[in-house]
């Protein structure tokens, strides 16, 4: 996938701060200490949050003034949803 450079630096720049790679949940997770019960239920708890997704993404898109950082957006969420 391509990802427009500036979202990926975005992206690391999150990654690096949070240290996600290892997050106690990520970490047990990749270790295999967490079941799939209890994966699936961390899940299903944001899945509303999934489905209206669009919704709130549109508000924010249509509120980025520069039309660059916008058709980035645009572009990565339309790779997103499989171009359509």
């Amino acid at each position: 996938m391509s990802l427009n450079p500036s979202i990926k630096d975005c992206l690391e720049t999150v990654n690096y701060t949070l240290d996600i790679p290892n997050h106690p949940f990520f970490v047990a997770l990749k270790k295999g200490e967490i079941s799939k019960e209890a994966f699936l239920k961390t899940q299903v708890e944001f899945s509303h949050l999934v489905k209206f997704f669009n919704r709130p993404m549109a508000q924010v898109v249509a509120n980025i003034p520069n039309v660059n950082h916008r058709m980035a957006i645009v572009d990565n969420l339309w790779e997103e949803h499989g171009k359509g």
